[in-house]
Protein backbone atom coordinates (compact mmCIF):
# COMPACT_ATOMS: atom_id res chain seq x y z
CA UNK A 1 0.00 0.00 0.00
CA UNK A 2 2.99 2.41 0.91
CA UNK A 3 4.32 2.33 -2.82
CA UNK A 4 1.18 3.72 -3.74
CA UNK A 5 0.96 6.70 -2.07
CA UNK A 6 0.62 9.97 -3.54
CA UNK A 7 3.97 11.50 -1.39
CA UNK A 8 5.88 7.98 -2.51
CA UNK A 9 4.85 8.59 -6.38
CA UNK A 10 6.31 11.92 -6.32
CA UNK A 11 9.21 11.18 -4.78
CA UNK A 12 9.66 8.54 -7.45
CA UNK A 13 9.17 10.99 -10.28
CA UNK A 14 11.81 13.26 -8.14
CA UNK A 15 14.16 10.38 -8.58
CA UNK A 16 13.76 9.89 -12.29
CA UNK A 17 13.84 13.78 -13.07
CA UNK A 18 17.14 13.87 -10.73
CA UNK A 19 18.40 10.88 -13.07
CA UNK A 20 18.07 12.70 -16.48
CA UNK A 21 19.69 15.75 -15.05
CA UNK A 22 22.54 13.51 -14.09
CA UNK A 23 22.61 12.35 -17.83
CA UNK A 24 22.25 15.90 -19.08
CA UNK A 25 25.61 17.14 -17.57
CA UNK A 26 27.35 14.16 -18.67
CA UNK A 27 26.30 14.55 -21.85
CA UNK A 28 27.98 18.03 -21.70
CA UNK A 29 31.35 15.96 -21.95
CA UNK A 30 30.35 14.71 -25.95
CA UNK A 31 31.02 17.01 -28.59
CA UNK A 32 28.39 18.81 -30.78
CA UNK A 33 28.19 18.64 -34.54
CA UNK A 34 26.54 21.36 -36.17
CA UNK A 35 25.31 20.99 -40.04
CA UNK A 36 23.58 23.91 -41.91
CA UNK A 37 22.72 24.46 -45.46
CA UNK A 38 21.54 27.05 -47.28
CA UNK A 39 20.44 27.18 -51.26
CA UNK A 40 18.98 30.29 -52.73
CA UNK A 41 19.18 32.06 -56.18
CA UNK A 42 21.75 34.70 -57.04
CA UNK A 43 22.03 36.90 -59.88
CA UNK A 44 24.01 40.14 -60.96
CA UNK A 45 22.45 42.14 -63.52
CA UNK A 46 24.46 44.66 -65.61
CA UNK A 47 22.36 47.26 -65.51
CA UNK A 48 18.05 47.32 -64.50
CA UNK A 49 16.57 44.51 -63.06
CA UNK A 50 17.56 41.08 -63.42
CA UNK A 51 15.77 38.35 -65.72
CA UNK A 52 14.37 34.99 -64.99
CA UNK A 53 17.41 33.44 -67.25
CA UNK A 54 19.92 35.47 -65.23
CA UNK A 55 19.47 33.58 -61.47
CA UNK A 56 21.93 31.37 -60.74
CA UNK A 57 21.68 28.42 -57.94
CA UNK A 58 23.73 29.16 -54.85
CA UNK A 59 24.43 25.98 -52.54
CA UNK A 60 26.10 26.03 -49.28
CA UNK A 61 26.94 23.28 -46.79
CA UNK A 62 28.39 24.20 -43.37
CA UNK A 63 29.98 21.47 -41.22
CA UNK A 64 31.01 22.25 -37.33
CA UNK A 65 31.86 20.79 -34.23
CA UNK A 66 32.51 21.82 -30.91
CA UNK A 67 34.76 20.08 -28.40
CA UNK A 68 34.69 21.44 -24.40
CA UNK A 69 38.16 21.44 -23.90
CA UNK A 70 38.71 24.51 -21.29
CA UNK A 71 35.70 24.59 -19.29
CA UNK A 72 37.09 25.50 -15.61
CA UNK A 73 35.65 22.33 -14.42
CA UNK A 74 31.93 23.46 -14.84
CA UNK A 75 31.21 19.96 -16.83
CA UNK A 76 32.64 17.94 -14.08
CA UNK A 77 30.90 20.20 -11.26
CA UNK A 78 27.81 20.01 -12.96
CA UNK A 79 28.14 16.55 -12.59
CA UNK A 80 28.93 16.45 -9.20
CA UNK A 81 26.08 18.65 -8.58
CA UNK A 82 23.29 16.41 -10.55
CA UNK A 83 25.12 13.35 -8.76
CA UNK A 84 24.25 14.83 -5.25
CA UNK A 85 20.94 15.85 -6.08
CA UNK A 86 20.22 12.68 -7.66
CA UNK A 87 21.44 10.64 -3.72
CA UNK A 88 19.85 12.89 -1.97
CA UNK A 89 16.33 12.45 -3.53
CA UNK A 90 16.57 8.58 -3.20
CA UNK A 91 17.38 8.48 0.18
CA UNK A 92 14.19 11.56 0.51
CA UNK A 93 12.19 8.81 -1.45
CA UNK A 94 13.36 5.50 0.76
CA UNK A 95 12.68 8.25 3.46
CA UNK A 96 8.89 8.97 2.39
CA UNK A 97 8.66 5.05 1.62
CA UNK A 98 9.43 4.34 5.69
CA UNK A 99 6.92 7.13 6.35
CA UNK A 100 4.21 5.45 4.32
CA UNK A 101 4.43 2.49 5.50
CA UNK A 102 4.58 3.80 9.36
CA UNK A 103 1.83 5.83 8.65
CA UNK A 104 -0.26 2.79 6.96
CA UNK A 105 0.29 0.54 9.94
CA UNK A 106 -1.05 3.03 12.30
CA UNK A 107 -3.91 3.70 10.51
CA UNK A 108 -4.62 0.00 10.54
CA UNK A 109 -3.63 -0.55 14.07
CA UNK A 110 -6.28 2.43 14.59
CA UNK A 111 -9.00 0.04 12.49
CA UNK A 112 -8.16 -2.55 15.17
CA UNK A 113 -8.45 -0.13 17.95
CA UNK A 114 -11.83 1.28 17.13
CA UNK A 115 -13.14 -2.34 15.88
CA UNK A 116 -12.46 -3.79 19.62
CA UNK A 117 -13.38 -0.72 21.46
CA UNK A 118 -16.93 -0.77 19.34
CA UNK A 119 -17.18 -4.80 20.43
CA UNK A 120 -16.32 -4.28 23.84
CA UNK A 121 -18.98 -1.41 24.27
CA UNK A 122 -21.56 -3.54 22.61
CA UNK A 123 -20.99 -5.84 26.48
CA UNK A 124 -21.35 -2.98 27.79
CA UNK A 125 -24.73 -1.43 26.50
CA UNK A 126 -26.06 -5.02 26.49
CA UNK A 127 -24.90 -5.29 30.69
CA UNK A 128 -26.35 -1.75 31.25
CA UNK A 129 -29.61 -2.27 29.30
CA UNK A 130 -30.06 -6.00 31.75
CA UNK A 131 -28.86 -3.89 34.80
CA UNK A 132 -31.81 -1.42 33.72
CA UNK A 133 -34.64 -4.02 33.26
CA UNK A 134 -33.48 -5.13 37.05
CA UNK A 135 -33.88 -2.28 38.32
CA UNK A 136 -37.60 -1.63 36.87
CA UNK A 137 -38.32 -4.98 38.54
CA UNK A 138 -36.94 -3.87 41.61
CA UNK A 139 -38.96 -0.42 41.49
CA UNK A 140 -42.21 -2.15 40.62
CA UNK A 141 -41.51 -4.03 43.69
CA UNK A 142 -40.98 -1.70 45.74
CA UNK A 143 -37.69 -3.16 46.55
CA UNK A 144 -35.46 0.21 45.07
CA UNK A 145 -36.60 3.78 45.14
CA UNK A 146 -36.38 6.33 41.81
CA UNK A 147 -33.14 7.62 42.32
CA UNK A 148 -31.67 3.79 41.72
CA UNK A 149 -34.11 3.68 38.59
CA UNK A 150 -32.58 6.90 37.06
CA UNK A 151 -29.18 6.09 38.14
CA UNK A 152 -29.85 2.65 35.46
CA UNK A 153 -31.08 4.50 33.04
CA UNK A 154 -28.69 7.31 32.38
CA UNK A 155 -26.17 4.41 32.90
CA UNK A 156 -27.96 2.66 29.75
CA UNK A 157 -27.94 5.82 27.94
CA UNK A 158 -24.43 6.95 28.41
CA UNK A 159 -24.07 3.11 27.24
CA UNK A 160 -25.38 3.48 24.00
CA UNK A 161 -23.99 7.23 23.47
CA UNK A 162 -20.59 5.00 23.80
CA UNK A 163 -21.62 2.60 21.61
CA UNK A 164 -22.39 5.07 18.89
CA UNK A 165 -19.75 7.02 19.24
CA UNK A 166 -17.53 4.06 18.65
CA UNK A 167 -19.47 2.58 15.78
CA UNK A 168 -18.44 5.93 14.10
CA UNK A 169 -14.99 6.18 14.93
CA UNK A 170 -15.24 2.25 12.92
CA UNK A 171 -16.20 3.79 10.30
CA UNK A 172 -14.18 6.68 10.09
CA UNK A 173 -11.02 4.77 10.37
CA UNK A 174 -12.25 2.39 7.35
CA UNK A 175 -12.94 5.41 5.44
CA UNK A 176 -9.74 6.92 6.36
CA UNK A 177 -7.79 3.54 5.33
CA UNK A 178 -9.52 3.52 2.23
CA UNK A 179 -8.54 7.00 1.40
CA UNK A 180 -4.84 6.42 2.84
CA UNK A 181 -3.12 6.05 -1.01
CA UNK A 182 -4.59 9.80 -1.35
CA UNK A 183 -3.61 11.43 1.57
CA UNK A 184 -0.85 13.00 2.97
CA UNK A 185 1.36 11.76 5.57
CA UNK A 186 0.57 11.99 9.33
CA UNK A 187 3.51 10.31 10.98
CA UNK A 188 5.96 13.47 9.99
CA UNK A 189 3.21 15.93 11.61
CA UNK A 190 2.57 13.50 14.69
CA UNK A 191 6.41 13.06 15.53
CA UNK A 192 6.87 17.07 15.39
CA UNK A 193 4.28 17.42 17.76
CA UNK A 194 5.46 15.06 19.91
CA UNK A 195 8.48 16.36 19.96
CA UNK A 196 7.79 19.98 20.61
CA UNK A 197 5.75 18.59 23.50
CA UNK A 198 8.64 17.09 25.26
CA UNK A 199 10.47 19.97 24.81
CA UNK A 200 7.88 21.91 26.45
CA UNK A 201 7.54 19.75 29.46
CA UNK A 202 11.49 19.66 30.14
CA UNK A 203 11.11 23.23 29.67
CA UNK A 204 8.06 23.46 32.47
CA UNK A 205 10.00 21.07 34.26
CA UNK A 206 12.85 23.27 34.46
CA UNK A 207 10.76 26.26 35.38
CA UNK A 208 9.21 23.96 38.18
CA UNK A 209 12.42 22.92 39.62
CA UNK A 210 13.94 26.23 41.24
CA UNK A 211 10.18 26.80 42.25
CA UNK A 212 10.06 23.78 44.51
CA UNK A 213 13.67 24.69 45.74
CA UNK A 214 12.51 27.70 46.77
CA UNK A 215 9.72 26.46 48.55
CA UNK A 216 11.77 24.65 51.53
CA UNK A 217 13.94 27.13 52.18
CA UNK A 218 10.84 29.40 52.49
CA UNK A 219 9.78 27.48 55.21
CA UNK A 220 12.28 26.78 56.75
CA UNK A 221 13.62 30.66 57.41
CA UNK A 222 9.50 31.01 58.49
CA UNK A 223 10.08 28.18 60.91
CA UNK A 224 13.28 30.02 61.97
CA UNK A 225 11.34 33.11 62.61
CA UNK A 226 8.75 31.97 64.51
CA UNK A 227 11.12 29.82 66.72
CA UNK A 228 13.10 32.92 67.79
CA UNK A 229 9.90 34.81 68.11
CA UNK A 230 8.74 32.18 70.72
CA UNK A 231 12.21 32.23 72.20
CA UNK A 232 11.74 36.38 72.68
CA UNK A 233 7.84 36.65 74.31
CA UNK A 234 8.22 35.54 78.19
CA UNK A 235 5.83 32.98 79.26
CA UNK A 236 4.80 35.26 81.44
CA UNK A 237 3.07 37.05 78.54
Amino acid sequence: MSAHRATVRQAAEAVRAQQGQVRIARSERIPTLVLSSQYGGVAYPVSGLPGSNDFRANWTVTVGTQFPLFTGGKVRGDELVAQANLAESKARLQQVKEFASLDAQVALNALNEAVSSWQASQGTTQQASRAYSIAEVRYREGISTQLELNDSRILMEQATINSALAARNVQVARVKLALLPNLPLQTTTSSVASQQSQQQQQSTQQTTQPQQQQQPQQQQGQTQTGTLANQQIPPGL
